[in-house]
């Protein structure tokens, strides 16, 4: 770690350890792991750290979301902060603007990282910035990788798993099959809707048939039956798969053309049971508005409301607009038409200064934190690996057991059960580890490459998609303040902050503000 100045050396530190997800199969440094390396670190640097370690179990994949972290950054008792990497406070790069804005403002003096070098100066703050936005790559690499790979599987045919009232799933190859019992019982309910049978009728009557979900818990004893209720059966009649199209993540796949699926009812019938249920409420439609958490109130400095208001179409936008809802702000009440705001971002877009970056500087910063990842991944992948041959032994163990002795009745539903639990288990494994080694980070530093893609980024702005703006716009700013209909000011993310000169700007770069 570099030596900083007494004047910048923090006088109480606090240890903060978060684990990679929300899952705790996935991790890729356990949390008792990071907190002996840093307290080893504080011990070796001759840190003051107050009070005990935090512990977050949130992710921070996405803002706001861990209410930990962000009562560590506003409670003012510390002014340093010890961390495994970068990446152990954040994931997105809203929180990774917070903090190096705390550093810019002088209430964050100093961050100790096990394995990343960080100095509270210009370089450091670049170095910091450009870790944040490869972590956040990284992230969002790996869940497109992740989708990629169910809607993989889901085109060849191979649900996620959900169940299907009346159908079984085969766990290897995904595909739906006739329940022996539950089949014949819901084709019937079908029928009784399609001559009219009210639904509180059909359940009483198909769980007199004897309907019943199995609900498979771990042991014989958490093994559980579930009849029919009404809230289910609605549910099912509103399913696809019972004419043979299997939905998922907003894709059809027609299950007749890949395999030997039998469907209950015809797409008529199917279509006929919609319109029975059909309700004459209006239709509810969601927007994911852009910049939604960037744009604040100049007087207050909260967070806008945004809202549209629509044309004569139902989907039809007609005008985005920011509201502040703050009781006693002048404000209030207020809005902020999108259009301003939209050209506000465009025009700073265009501005980037590219030549304004050292890049000597920059391959520094992508070296040290594309290595972090690629340690990352490796760790990771080690631990699922590890994990799913656990797994898979304990499998093999119970088969050699199955061979050697006569089960009864009892046993034999349990060892079905267990059998099927590890499976999935181990299903569960292939599905992290497949994606992880098909991830390919960078093999060697392209900085031409990052700064031409801040380039592309700066010329084709106006022509890209909204979600693709709004993208874009979140990797620069901070936070963009509104008043009196316009935009009053644009605070920027560190390092962008030193090479983008827009009049807009707040606490820009060298030369201007």
């Amino acid at each position: 770690m570099d030596e900083h100045t007494d004047d910048l050396r923090a006088s109480r530190y606090v240890i903060y350890v978060r684990k990679s997800t929300d899952d705790p199969q996935k991790q890729v440094r356990s949390i008792d792991d990071q907190i002996s390396e840093c307290e080893e670190l504080a011990k070796r640097l001759d840190l003051h750290v107050i009070g005990k370690p935090i512990r977050d179990d949130k992710s921070a994949k996405k803002p706001n979301r861990r209410e930990k972290f962000k009562e560590m950054i506003e409670r003012g008792e510390i002014n340093g902060i010890v961390a495994w990497h970068p990446d152990r406070l954040a994931r997105n790069m809203m929180e990774g603007g917070q903090i190096i804005q705390l550093i810019d403002d002088g209430k964050l003096l100093d961050l100790k990282f096990v394995s990343f070098p960080f100095t509270n100066d210009a370089n450091g703050k670049m170095m910091l910035g450009i870790s944040f936005a490869l972590s956040k790559h990284y992230s969002d690499k790996l869940s497109a990788d992740v989708r990629r790979g169910n809607m993989n599987a889901l085109k060849e045919g191979k649900s996620s798993g959900s169940y299907k009232a009346g159908y079984l799933r085969d766990n290897e190859t995904g595909f739906y099959h006739p329940e022996p019992v539950n089949f014949a019982i819901m084709q019937k309910a079908w029928q009784m809707r399609l001559e009219g049978a009210r639904e509180s009728r059909i359940v009483t009557e198909i769980n007199v048939d004897g309907y019943r979900r199995v609900l498979k818990g771990k042991t014989v004893r958490q093994r559980r039956e579930q009849e029919m209720t009404m809230q289910k059966l609605n549910s099912y009649f509103t399913d696809p798969i019972y004419y043979g199209i299997l939905e998922q993540r907003g894709q059809p796949i027609d299950l007749t053309e890949l395999y030997e699926f039998e469907t209950m009812v015809t797409k008529e019938e199917w279509e006929r049971v919609q319109r029975m249920k059909r309700s004459h409420g209006k239709e509810k439609v969601k927007y994911d508005f852009p910049f939604r958490d960037i744009v604040y109130c100049a007087e207050c400095k909260k967070l806008r409301t945004i809202g549209a208001s629509r044309g004569r179409g139902k989907k039809q936008i007609k005008k985005v607009y920011y509201r502040c809802d703050t009781k006693g702000c002048p404000e209030r009440g207020k809005s902020v038409r999108g259009l301003p705001v939209s050209e506000a971002i465009s025009g700073l877009i265009h501005s980037i200064q590219i030549e304004k970056i050292d890049k000597a500087e920059l391959a520094i910063a992508l070296t040290a934190s594309i290595a972090m990842m690629q340690k990352g991944i490796a760790s990771q992948l080690k631990d699922l690996k590890t994990k799913r041959t656990k797994a898979e032994t304990e499998l093999k163990d119970m088969a050699k057991r199955k061979i050697k002795q006569t089960f009864t009745k009892n046993e034999q539903t349990a060892y079905e059960e267990e059998t099927e639990r590890l499976r999935k288990v181990i299903d569960g494994y292939d599905t992290q580890i497949k994606p992880l080694e098909a991830t390919r980070l960078f093999s060697s530093v392209d900085v031409e490459g990052f700064l031409n893609t801040l380039k592309v980024a700066s010329e084709d702005y106006d022509e890209v998609t909204h979600d693709v703006k709004d993208t874009i716009a979140k990797i620069f700013i901070l936070n963009l303040f509104v008043a009196k209909g316009d935009v009053a000011s644009i605070s920027l993310k560190t390092p962008f902050d030193e090479f983008i000169l827009h009049p807009l700007v707040l606490n820009g770069g060298r030369g201007w503000s």
